[in-house]
């Protein structure tokens, strides 16, 4: 039976009820209080998705309304630790799940909880999840898995509630289940064998979405908001909510009104509100139980220089390592962190976040390059580079001018301005770019550098690997755009993807972040911090680290 005939049948049914109800003198004059429960409603904020979920071939595929809609096989908890959802268990060592076998391959065992169901009443098995890796493992439905996807070597059913993955070699982030993002084959495998080209279009991933999360799609205004809706039939038991609203705004002026008119109850998403304004609503509301406070999160902000010696202008700029150290020496980046976050995030020696689990294992590996504009003056001499007659460097062997393209997104505005006025002060001519879209062929074609918000995923998957580097020939789809090679670093992030045990694991990760922060793959600034804005009445588990608000949305609920 159809929701929408279940729906006319319980709405024919109350209405008869209600008819009796009115018709009885005994419902007339009873003394039972008529006052109803109020429906609970979640008004929050965030980015329009292109597409709900992930899926090979579907532009714009994203987890980033995880938790919402749609579950995972595994999340990352706010501690930064692999917890499961929609299995079982987490594959581990210990219970045999994850296993590397004496010829060098590995087999990962997923066990799926009994009681997952699609959100139109289908169970949620193993044939979903082989239906999902078929789709991943298609070579003409590109993903971002393909790291992992060409380790995996096949798949099978074990039973209904019993998946096996089977690969060539040890892979690192199995746990994580890639190339495994759950999808009804009910619903999709019609689609996927009979019109592949045309799923980028198919409703399914928008409007029609039918997942396993808490909250259903009810209704989506497109520019304005979706509505879901309580999922009764979600996994974990009955959700406290009636109705969550995502609205989408960009205006973080217009985020800050509608905190002010009461019509946003909690606010946690990166580009909401900067520190200024969340300072300024923290002010606004002293003495009241609404409350703002500031979460680290595991996003650096760094400046990525362009590596490719025939891209790169000046071809002799941040190409050469001493200029890269000179050109962060000169970066005053206390104070720029003072100004950007009134001192409520640290200065970022590397990927690493003082609150992972790996801070310890890092700490004092990678270098620090204190604010010294004395030394930078000295490594740009010594890299050829002198003040010309307008006080802008030129190298003293080529004639070339040092005049750099600092690009960015619209998203780090007031940091872009900062560091291109320190780098201005040491002679360098910087011109300050904006891209709109997150074109791989314009940023590989990038000739200085580019502002960048990225997280420890990034950098030890294919941010920085060579086999990576994003070129015409793979149609520009490699996610390392700046084209860094460093065969040390390359070797030990294959070392990195091949070791499943957590300590050798941490070894490596030390080993990478004194490889990359010697060499400078990546200029390092500081971590961002999001505010998390909530209106009295409202609690739930606190995002954290990598973990989004969403990640357990099941739990925030008002009370009083």
């Amino acid at each position: 039976m159809g929701h929408y005939v279940r729906s006319m049948l319980l709405a024919v049914t109350t209405y008869a009820l209600l008819a009796c109800a009115v018709d009885s003198p005994r419902a007339q004059t009873s003394s039972q209080p008529a006052n109803p429960t109020a429906p609970k409603v979640l008004n929050i904020v965030g980015s329009e998705p292109s597409v709900i979920g992930n899926f090979p071939g579907v532009r714009g595929g994203t987890g980033s309304h995880e938790g919402i809609a749609n579950e995972f096989l595994t999340a990352i908890d706010p501690r930064g630790e692999v917890i499961p959802r929609l299995a079982a268990e987490t594959i581990s060592v210990e219970t045999g799940t994850w296993r590397v076998n004496p010829d060098g391959t590995m087999d990962t065992i997923w066990s799926i909880r009994p009681n997952v169901k699609w959100q139109d009443g289908f169970p949620f098995t193993a044939d979903d999840l082989l239906f999902t890796y078929t789709a991943y493992k298609d070579p003409s439905l590109p993903s971002f898995y393909g790291v992992a996807l060409d380790l995996m070597t096949s798949a099978e059913v074990i039973d209904p509630l019993t998946f096996a993955v089977h690969w060539s070699q040890p892979y690192f982030q199995a746990n994580l289940a890639p190339g495994l993002d759950p999808m009804p084959r009910h619903l999709l495998e019609a689609a996927y064998l009979n019109d592949r080209e045309g799923l980028d279009s198919n409703p399914y991933f928008r409007q029609d979405f039918v997942g396993t999360g808490p909250y259903r799609i009810k209704e989506w205004v497109g520019g304005s908001h979706i509505t879901f809706e309580r999922n009764d039939l979600y996994y974990l038991g009955r959700p406290p909510l009636d109705t969550v609203v995502l609205t989408f705004i960009k205006d973080k002026n217009t985020v800050l009104a509608n905190l002010l008119a009461g019509s946003l109850d909690v606010v946690y998403f990166k580009d909401a509100l900067d520190v200024d304004a969340a300072l300024e609503l923290k002010d606004r509301w002293a003495g009241t139980r609404n409350t703002v406070s500031f979460v680290p999160t595991e996003r650096l902000i760094s400046v990525e220089p362009q590596f490719r010696r025939d891209v790169a202008r000046p071809q002799l700029g941040a190409t050469e390592r001493d200029v890269r150290e000179a050109m962060l020496r000169s970066i005053d980046r206390p104070a720029l962190v003072e100004t950007i976050t009134h001192g409520l995030t640290p200065v970022a020696d590397s990927w690493i976040t003082p609150t992972s689990s790996l801070a310890d294992v890092v700490r004092n590996v990678a270098p620090h390059y204190d604010y010294d504009v004395g030394r930078a003056q000295q490594l740009l001499a010594r890299a050829g580079w002198g003040k010309g007659p307008d006080a802008t460097l030129v190298h003293q062997t080529t004639g070339e001018r040092f005049d750099f393209d600092l690009w960015n997104r619209f998203q780090l505005v007031k940091e872009q301005t900062i560091v291109a006025d320190y780098w201005k002060a040491i002679g360098i001519n910087v011109n300050i770019r904006q891209y709109l879209q997150n074109d791989r062929d314009l940023q590989a074609h990038i000739t200085g550098g580019q502002m960048l918000d990225q997280t420890i995923a990034d950098f030890t998957v294919a941010r920085l690997r060579s086999a990576d580097v994003s070129s015409e020939a793979n149609g520009y789809r490699g996610r390392n755009v700046a084209g860094y090679s460093n065969p040390r670093f390359d070797e030990l992030l294959d070392r990195l993807h091949a070791t499943i045990g957590a300590q050798e694991q941490a070894e490596i990760h030390a080993s990478l972040v004194r490889e990359a922060f010697t060499d400078l793959a990546e200029l390092p600034l500081y971590f961002q911090v999001t505010a998390l804005v909530v209106r009295e009445g409202w609690s739930g588990s606190p995002p954290g680290g990598g973990a989004g608000l969403y990640w357990d949305l099941m739990s925030w609920d008002k009370r009083g």
